[in-house]
């Protein structure tokens, strides 16, 4: 699978409406795509509830996010995306899309002269 299987992979699980279960061990991946992972799974995933990444060379952290983020998906079931967004930025900080407006509203000041 690699690299860039694995990127391919994390980007349809955006879309991913079905799917529950994955392994990724075995699949050479790279620290970079463990995190792309995790990252799919903070902002755009409900869905997926246990991810194997066992046996990757990976930080113990990025693994330990990953397993909580299923763990959240799996917890919230029954939750509308607004409530399991709540859920996850509880534990793990404000999402992109938290803090975009911010972000928008300092670049017309800084741009407004």
């Amino acid at each position: 699978f690699g690299d860039e299987g694995v990127v391919a992979f994390a980007n349809a699980l955006k879309l991913n409406r079905g799917l529950q279960e994955l392994i990724l061990s075995g699949n050479n991946a790279s620290q970079a795509t463990a995190e792309l992972f995790r990252d799919v799974l903070r902002y755009e995933n409900r869905t997926i509830t246990w991810l194997s990444v066992y046996g990757l060379s990976i930080p113990w952290d990025i693994e330990e996010d990953i397993d909580r983020l299923a763990e959240i998906n799996k917890e919230s079931v029954d939750c509308t995306p607004q409530e399991v967004a709540k859920k996850k930025r509880a534990e793990f900080g404000p999402t992109v899309n938290d803090i975009y407006p911010f972000v928008r509203s300092f670049s017309y000041l800084l741009l407004d002269d």
